[in-house]
């Protein structure tokens, strides 16, 4: 199996311990990203030997060595996973997906629209 390149939208305690530390053990990601502002990218990146990091979640989206994006940063995550699907990356929300049905329908559009 090939490994995945993986673009981690995070540097808060659940981003690194239940997402990138999870994913590193389990030796599919051939290539790590973080993000976050204000240098947090480039500390959390380099305390987990990660090669790059982002001052922006769309600097990351718009890299097209990542493959697919992981979303662990913000209380509703729906607009950056509609960004995410635009930039043509596979999404996984791990926070609350959307605050309501009419938010999820965008994202449901969204996902419809840049489907492969």
């Amino acid at each position: 199996m090939e490994p995945v390149k993986w673009g981690v939208i995070s540097t808060a305690r659940i981003g690194v311990e239940k997402v990138i530390r999870p994913m590193q053990k389990a030796g599919t990601a051939r290539s790590w990203r973080s993000l976050a502002r204000r240098g947090a990218a480039r500390r959390t990146a380099d305390k987990l030997g990660i090669p790059k990091a982002y001052g922006s979640y769309e600097a990351l989206l718009a890299d097209p060595e990542i493959e697919r994006s992981t979303i662990a940063a913000q209380p509703s995550s729906c607009a950056v996973s509609i960004k995410a699907a635009e930039a043509g990356k596979h999404v996984l929300c791990e926070k609350p997906l959307a605050l309501d049905a009419a938010e999820a329908a965008k994202l449901v559009a969204a996902r419809d629209r840049t489907a492969s």
